[in-house]
């Protein structure tokens, strides 16, 4: 009884518009939030990022000019260290250089040729592939070798059209024998290699580290060289600190990695600022609707000073109308969530047919979930606030 002669006082279209503009905010930064988390996961999933391996990024010492030229310094422990702290940073692992000379020699086609090239050590967990066989056993010595994904492309463009060699894809690679010669400290030995991937994070050579280190104990004369580039692994990608840090340091990235980052950072400002006007409109309706109680609970002054006289207390009064935004916004709740699922998973459809996937839902979902808790108990609040007033009136 009571309830029915509250409501006669209320405005559906007031309702309704409040309604309609907050399932459209509510959209808007549902929408905003989890395509960013798709875009740029969180945590260690790079096997789903499609900026690529933007979590890492490689390093080297500016050059210095000599009489002979550029010469690029090494980089101490102390200052992979002192990466390795920085927030921006989870860790940093140097590439171990080869202090010796490798000629590598391929057969193939019945045609051969043979390159000067270079080595590096690189950690296993910062490889972005994990193929068979990447171990190094001096006792039954065969040399595993990753190369850049863009040289196989070189190969076959460049190289081989003007040599009449045929062109490989990276299964072909991997078959084909290779032979490695090391040499320096008045030593030479040649070895069996075989080519096990190619990386698209990695702009090098790379071989296990236990066989550069062994390699280096026979072939290097003198100390083994000290590493001249840094791979770091990035806690926060998008941090512009760490290009302000790296330049003080008097290091400069190499690949796209900075581009990426760039890219990342503005995904997340461009996110942001999508959430900040979802939010905002979240918050006008919210106001709608504290105005539209407001005027409510004025227009209906004597309706509820005579029950106030008559025993009913303001909390009860007070929760026939929370009771109302409660409802009204659990509608909301369910029609964005589900209109924001839906619009989520199509888009993620077509992640998953280019291989990159998704992230789930549901942390999205807990974040409106969140703020449209907020709204109902500050409108629950307000109107308490004004019933209050009646009462003491």
């Amino acid at each position: 009884m009571v309830w029915k002669l509250l409501r006669t006082d209320i405005s559906k279209w007031q309702i309704t518009a409040y309604a309609i503009a907050n399932i459209i905010g509510m959209l808007i930064a549902g929408l905003a939030i989890q395509i960013y988390r798709d875009v740029v996961p969180p945590g260690n999933d790079t096997s789903a990022d499609p900026l690529g391996d933007i979590r890492y990024r490689v390093v080297s010492r500016k050059s210095t000019q000599t009489l002979f030229g550029t010469h690029p310094d090494g980089i101490s422990e102390e200052e992979i260290a002192a990466i390795s702290r920085q927030p921006w940073a989870a860790y940093a692992a140097p590439f171990i250089p080869a202090g010796f000379d490798v000629t590598v020699s391929l057969s193939f086609g019945g045609n051969g040729f043979s390159t000067a090239l270079f080595f590096e050590g690189v950690p296993d967990e910062y490889l972005d592939i994990k193929p068979r066989g990447w171990a190094f056993d001096p006792s039954a010595p065969e040399v595993p070798i990753i190369l850049p994904r863009d040289y196989l492309a070189l190969y076959n463009f460049g190289f081989a059209p003007t040599r009449g060699l045929p062109t490989i894809n990276e299964r072909a690679a991997s078959m084909a024998p290779l032979k490695v010669t090391l040499s320096g400290n008045g030593i030479s030995k040649s070895l069996p290699g075989r080519i096990v991937g190619f990386s698209s994070r990695l702009n090098t050579i790379a071989v296990p580290e236990e066989f550069v280190r062994w390699a280096n104990a026979i072939f290097s004369p003198g100390e083994p060289p000290a590493p001249t580039r840094v791979i770091i692994r990035m806690a926060d990608p998008g941090n512009p600190e760490a290009g302000r840090y790296l330049s003080s340091a008097g290091l400069e990235e190499s690949g796209g990695g900075e581009t990426a980052s760039r890219l990342s950072h503005f995904l997340r400002v461009a996110a942001a600022a999508v959430t900040g006007v979802g939010m905002l409109i979240c918050l006008l309706s919210a106001g709608m609707l504290v105005l539209s109680m407001f005027l409510l609970l004025q227009k209906s002054r004597a309706t509820l000073a005579g029950l106030i006289n008559l025993g009913y207390s303001p909390r009860n009064l007070a929760g026939y109308y929370f009771r109302l935004i409660l409802a009204v916004n659990v509608i909301v709740l369910a029609i964005s969530v589900t209109a924001t699922t839906l619009i989520a998973r199509s888009w993620q459809i077509r992640l998953t047919d280019l291989g990159l996937g998704g992230t789930p839902i549901w942390p999205t979902i807990t974040a409106m979930v969140a703020t449209l808790a907020v709204l109902t108990l500050l409108s629950g609040g307000i109107t308490w606030r004004v019933i209050g007033k009646i009462w003491q009136k």
